[in-house]
């Protein structure tokens, strides 16, 4: 398949991802912050002992999330 420069459609939906791309590209620091936020609360809750299935259901985010995150925590804290 060619490019689609002569299909307006086709062209204008990729014009449209590569903006939203951009978009992502510009928020992408304050997305990562506020995971850094979001991680060290974690980490504050499972070390009262909060459940990691506990603080994925009443965060709205899949429980992998929530290990992930808790693992890459300690990791840090204990020195990698």
């Amino acid at each position: 398949m060619q490019f689609p420069d002569n299909d307006p459609e086709l062209s204008g939906l990729l014009d449209h991802s590569r903006g939203l791309t951009t978009q992502m590209k510009d928020h992408q620091e304050e997305i990562t912050d506020l995971g850094d936020k979001r991680r060290d609360v974690w980490l504050a809750l499972a070390k009262r002992g909060v459940t990691q299935p506990m603080i994925a259901k009443r965060c709205d985010v899949a429980l992998h999330t929530v290990y992930m995150n808790l693992r890459r925590a300690r990791r840090a804290t204990d020195g990698g």
